[in-house]
C-alpha cells in the first residue's frame, strides 16, 4: 500500500504542472575557479537523478527557495549486467523536497543547497529464481552543498566548501568485487577550507585542505579517508589570463584490504576567464606510492583541457540562453575496490540552448578509456589479461518552462561498457521524466 501511495504521489506531482510555471533544471554558470577533475567511478554516481536541481551559483541575489521535484525513470538493464545474465527492467520513482539559500554582501557570499531524496524501485520483468526484489533497494538519501566565501582585506579571501551525499553505489561498480548487485548505501562527505592571497596585481596564491570520508553501512566495500593539501602559485598575464603552478598531495587510507597510497601531482595550468568564455589547459605529472608491501609505485602524465562558452546574459533562473562545454582529461582515478586502480582518458561534451524563453534543450555525451592496474582476469577466449574498458554515454533532455516556478522535462539516454574481460560488458537504455519546482522569496 505504501508503495502504491508513493507512485501516486510522483504521478500527481507531474499532473500538478498543468496550470502553472517553471524553473530551469540544469543551471549553468562559469565559475572562475572551476576545475575539471576526474572523480572515482565508485563513490560517484554519474546517472543519479537526484543531482539535477542543486546548482548553488546561479543567482547573484539574496534568496530563499523551497524546492520540490518528482522524477520517474525506467532502465532496460538496471543491474548493468552483460549478455550472460538476464537483463531486468526496473522503474525508479523519486520524490525530492529541498531548500536553497543564498546570501550576498559586498564582501561575503554564502550558498547552501539541501535535498531529501526518497527513492522507490519497482520490477517490470519477471525475476529469475533467487533474485532479490527491486524494492529491496528502496531508501532515503540526502544531498547537501555549501559554498561560503569572504574577503576580510583587499588581499585575502577565505572560503569553505562542503559536500555531503547519502546514496548507493551503482551496480556497475560491484563487478570489480565479483559480486553482482550489492549497491550498498554509503555516506560521502567532503569539506574544504581555503585561503587565497593576492601579493600584487600580477601574483596570487591559493592554499586549501580537503578532507574526504567515505563510510558504508556494511563492511564490503570498505570505508576510506582522504586528506589532501592543494596549492597553486599564479601569474596573471592580464585581468582575464593567468598561468599557474598547481601542486597537490594526498593520502588515502582504507580500513582494510584496499591498498593505501600517497599521491603527488604537479602541473602547469593556463586559464582564461573572459566574460563569456572560460578555458583551462593543464599538463602535469602524477606519482603514486602504495603502502602495500611489494607493490611498485606508479606514475603517469596528467592532462586536462576544458573550454566553456556561453551567450551573454542569464535568465532569472541563472541559465544562459546558449552554452557548451568541451573537456578532455587523462589521469589516475582516486579509488577502487579490491585494490583496483586505473588510468583513465576521457572526452566529454555538454551543450544546451533555450528556445523562445521556454523550451530548454540539453545534450551531453562522453567517451572514456580505462586501463586497470593489477586487475587481471579471463577474456572470452580463456586467456588472462589486464582489464581494459571503454565506456560511453549519451543523453538528451527537452524541457518546457511554463513560467517562473516549474519546469517539466523528458530525457533519454544510452550507456555502455566494452571490456576485454568476460562478464564486464553491458549496455543500458533509459528514459526519465522529471518535474522541478521552486519558489524564490528573493530576499532583499
Amino acid at each position: 500500500m505504501k508503495k502504491q501511495c508513493f507512485k501516486v504521489a510522483v504521478v500527481l506531482g507531474f499532473l500538478c504542472v498543468l496550470p502553472v510555471t517553471v524553473v530551469a533544471e540544469n543551471q549553468v554558470v562559469i565559475e572562475p575557479e572551476n576545475r575539471v577533475v576526474i572523480e572515482p567511478l565508485i563513490y560517484a554516481d554519474e546517472i543519479d537523478v537526484a543531482n539535477a536541481n542543486l546548482n548553488l551559483t546561479a543567482k547573484a541575489t539574496n534568496r530563499l527557495e523551497p524546492t520540490l521535484s518528482f522524477a520517474y525513470r525506467t532502465d532496460s538493464n538496471f543491474y548493468r549486467v552483460d549478455d550472460d545474465f538476464e537483463k531486468l527492467r526496473v522503474d525508479t520513482y523519486l520524490v525530492q523536497p529541498g531548500l536553497r539559500f543564498g546570501y550576498r554582501t559586498g564582501k561575503t557570499l554564502v550558498d547552501l543547497g539541501y535535498s531529501l531524496n526518497i527513492y522507490s524501485y519497482d520490477d517490470r520483468d519477471d525475476r529469475p529464481a533467487g533474485h532479490r526484489n527491486a524494492d529491496d533497494l528502496d531508501y532515503t538519501g540526502h544531498t547537501l552543498r555549501l559554498n561560503a566565501e569572504t574577503r576580510p582585506t583587499a588581499k585575502i579571501n577565505l572560503g569553505l566548501k562542503e559536500y555531503f551525499v547519502r546514496t548507493r553505489d551503482q551496480s556497475e561498480a560491484d563487478h570489480t568485487t565479483g559480486l553482482v548487485g550489492i549497491q550498498e548505501k554509503y555516506n560521502y562527505n567532503q569539506i574544504e577550507p581555503w585561503l587565497a592571497y593576492r601579493f600584487s596585481e600580477r601574483f596570487s596564491s591559493r592554499l586549501a585542505y580537503r578532507h574526504t570520508a567515505v563510510n558504508y553501512d556494511k563492511v564490503n566495500p570498505e570505508d576510506a579517508t582522504e586528506n589532501r593539501g592543494l596549492f597553486d602559485f599564479r601569474y596573471h598575464l592580464s585581468p582575464r589570463d593567468s598561468i599557474a603552478v598547481d601542486y597537490s598531495i594526498w593520502n588515502r587510507d582504507h580500513d582494510e584490504g584496499i591498498a593505501d597510497y600517497t599521491s603527488n601531482v604537479i602541473g602547469l595550468v593556463y586559464r582564461r576567464n573572459a566574460k563569456f568564455l572560460y578555458g583551462e589547459l593543464g599538463v602535469g605529472y602524477h606519482h603514486r606510492d602504495f603502502e602495500e608491501s611489494g607493490r611498485d609505485s606508479e606514475s603517469t602524465p596528467a592532462f586536462r583541457l576544458a573550454v566553456t562558452a556561453q551567450s551573454s546574459g542569464l535568465d532569472e533562473s541563472g541559465r544562459p540562453k546558449t552554452y557548451a562545454t568541451l573537456a578532455l582529461n587523462k589521469d589516475f582515478n582516486s579509488s577502487g575496490t579490491s585494490s583496483n586502480f586505473l588510468e583513465t582518458r576521457e572526452v566529454s561534451l555538454r551543450a544546451g540552448h533555450t528556445f523562445m524563453d521556454r523550451i530548454l534543450l540539453d545534450m551531453e555525451g562522453y567517451y572514456r578509456m580505462n586501463e586497470y592496474e593489477d586487475a587481471a582476469g579471463l577474456t572470452p577466449d580463456g586467456s588472462v589479461e589486464d582489464r581494459d574498458d571503454d565506456r560511453m554515454g549519451v543523453v538528451g533532455s527537452l524541457g518546457y518552462r511554463l513560467g517562473r516556478w516549474f519546469v517539466l522535462s523528458v530525457r533519454g539516454g544510452y550507456e555502455s561498457r566494452d571490456s576485454n574481460l568476460a562478464a564486464y560488458d553491458y549496455d543500458n537504455t533509459y528514459v526519465m521524466a522529471r518535474l522541478d519546482s521552486s519558489y524564490d522569496f528573493n530576499l532583499k
